[in-house]
């Protein structure tokens, strides 16, 4: 996929009447990243939604056209701090219910400690 990416900008770069080298060092000026980067930036941030969804963890590399698991999770980690893992654990669906649950109880139990007038 990485290298429909680099494809895809060289195709630009020629539409554009430049050589593709030229057309990369633009894409890098305007993003900041280089082609590869910028799309592994995108399947990360596309990854840690799914990571909010009950999709298994070992799937979401596949999804994204990651051929290695650990490749994948060593670049979540670069990115986010934490592992796909970790991250599910923290803020997937399950961590929300959680939150939830913890906070609505601790409502429930404030409303009936409130003496009545």
């Amino acid at each position: 996929m990485a290298a429909g990416i680099l494809a895809w900008v060289d195709h630009l770069a020629r539409a554009a009447a430049m050589h593709p080298r030229t057309g990369r060092r633009r894409f890098k000026e305007a993003t900041g990243l280089t082609a590869t980067e910028y799309l592994q930036v995108a399947r990360i941030a596309k990854a840690r939604e799914l990571e909010l969804t009950s999709e298994p963890v070992a799937q979401i590399p596949r999804s994204f056209g990651y051929l290695s698991a650990s490749n994948f999770r060593r670049l979540f980690l670069r990115a986010t701090g934490v592992t796909p893992s970790e991250y599910r654990r923290r803020f997937g669906i399950a961590a929300r219910v959680d939150r939830r649950e913890y906070s609505s109880a601790g409502q429930s139990a404030r409303i009936r400690s409130t003496p009545s007038r």
